[in-house]
């Protein structure tokens, strides 16, 4: 009894292009099969996968079998199918020949002789040529597409869609309005990624896919700048990130992103204000390292520490000692980084978190005992002057607003000298009054940015009342956020960046 493999591959793209479907190699090798009357076959395809990947999961699978059982013919559709690669053919030549089996072409002849050797090695050059001058012209007609600013693929961007006629996004008016709910969540309600995603779900609102939603999703929608009308492309270089499912470990690659004068962007329809897009990216900045440490509420400085050296968080780290008891510390996460090489990592010592606490805790203590103090000084904080975005945005909205109505007294007294027309009069009072709203916009806009502060002051009154010796570490932290934006360590220095007083510099 002859037995006989047929291995097939195709990828994505060669079936879109050349018709290469899985279908189509099956049936003819099945036909040379029955010209070889061979009575067993066994079948490996590798679906999706490149052929300038070497070790493809079915056809190492294919080798394996030809060790344990007697093969006689190797059949493949033609040598494109087996490798793309010059080298890589050659090996996998020499492979089937010491296993025992004849490896067959179907739409190619091959002798396994010096001068067949030398043809196949031609033809696969010519393969590997034609590959790589069909990608440049890929890749060619890509920027060309960019720079006449359309999209050179779907983003797959949650609340637009795609159109694929003139290769633009459209607002998509039922998951536009999910985007708008989901910052107005954030923004307004506070609540963080993890929470919004149980709200969508609740809500049996589906994801994009129709699945259900996980925070990760719901954080790069929160993050992406595209939903303020400004789409980047050629932004990554992903060059042959597709093919990591098929490499090791150590050879798997990285996107990367290019420098910034070579991305391209596109307008699109906004679905939020750029003030939204940016309040939101500072709650989320800010409220990181908060929802980080929720689940670790007995490190009380959780979310406030950094670095003074390399400017890192510090986080909160249980070691055990003598395998008995485990004490607790605060360590600069690049310590730990083991992604970079030892000699790089933070040199930062380890801070007994007792010994830190302690300290800081003593430090507010005073603040806290004189309340009427604390009124005092908070209430006389001007926090809007610590977001300088809210100042630039004002005079500039303010600049435009009152350029606008000089621009306009002028435009009423050249009518008045009959030096204009009256239709030419109402073109130019319109597109002024535009400008005007427009400016008033911006300038509602600067004000969202201005941080509300009274929830923050009547909480921490609240907490203030109650008994400060036994009050819960849970509110200790509470307090010590509102009172402390930054506590810089570096060594035995502590660097307070409190909101009252403004600066203190400690050692301990």
């Amino acid at each position: 009894m002859s037995k006989a493999i047929i291995y097939m591959r195709v990828s994505t793209e060669e079936q879109a292009e050349k018709g290469f479907s899985l279908q189509a190699q099956k049936e003819e090798c099945l036909q040379k099969l029955k010209e070889l009357n061979c009575d067993e076959m066994l079948e490996f395809c590798d679906e999706g996968v490149s052929g300038s990947i070497l070790e493809r999961p079915m056809l190492l699978n294919a080798l394996e079998t030809m060790k344990q059982y007697i093969i006689e013919y190797f059949i493949c559709y033609d040598p494109s199918r087996l490798s793309r690669n010059v080298s890589h053919q050659l090996i996998l030549i020499d492979n089937i020949k010491k296993l025992g089996a004849k490896l067959i072409f179907v739409r190619s002849s091959y002798e396994d002789t010096a001068e067949g050797r030398f043809q196949l090695t031609i033809m696969a050059a010519v393969d590997e040529y034609e590959r790589a001058r069909l990608k440049i012209r890929t890749e060619l007609g890509k920027r060309t597409k960019a720079n006449q600013k359309l999209l050179t693929h779907n983003p797959n961007i949650y609340g637009y869609r795609f159109d694929k006629q003139s290769d633009t996004l459209h607002m998509d008016a039922e998951q536009s309005k999910v985007v708008k709910l989901m910052f107005n969540w954030l923004l307004l309600d506070k609540l963080g990624p993890a929470e919004i995603t149980d709200k969508l779900n609740e809500l049996s609102i589906p994801s994009m896919r129709g699945k259900l939603w996980n925070r990760v999703t719901v954080n790069r929608i929160l993050r992406n700048y595209s939903y303020t009308g400004t789409l980047y492309i050629r932004r990554y270089d992903t060059k042959d990130y597709r093919l990591n499912k098929f490499k090791k470990k150590g050879e798997k690659i990285k996107i990367s992103e290019k420098p910034k004068d070579q991305w391209i962007d596109i307008e699109i329809p906004a679905i939020i204000s750029k003030s939204t897009w940016e309040n939101a990216i500072l709650l989320m900045n800010r409220s990181k390292r908060i929802y980080k440490s929720r689940n670790n509420q007995k490190y009380l400085l959780s979310g406030l520490l950094t670095c003074g050296i390399c400017g890192g968080t510090l986080f909160g780290k249980s070691i055990m000692k003598n395998n008995k008891t485990a004490n607790r510390y605060y360590c600069c996460i690049n310590k730990y980084n083991y992604d970079k090489e030892e000699s790089a990592r933070c040199s930062s010592k380890l801070y007994k978190a007792d010994e830190l606490e302690i300290v800081i805790w003593e430090k507010i203590r005073p603040w806290i005992i004189n309340k009427e103090e604390i009124k005092k000084n908070l209430v006389n904080i001007s926090f809007i002057k610590e977001d300088k975005n809210y100042f630039d945005k004002c005079t500039y909205a303010n600049h435009l607003i009152t350029q606008a109505i000089n621009e306009k007294e002028k435009i009423i007294k050249l009518f008045q000298k009959d030096a204009i027309e009256e239709n030419e009069l109402d073109i130019k009072l319109m597109e002024i009054d535009n400008r005007i709203e427009s400016a008033k916009n911006l300038e509602k806009e600067a004000c969202d940015l201005q941080p509300d502060m009274n929830a923050d002051r009547h909480e921490l009154f609240n907490l203030i009342d109650s008994n400060i010796d036994k009050m819960p570490i849970t509110f200790k932290n509470k307090i010590i956020r509102t009172l402390i934006k930054e506590i810089k360590i570096k060594n035995n220095q502590l660097i307070l960046n409190a909101y009252i007083p403004k600066r203190i510099t400690n050692e301990f």
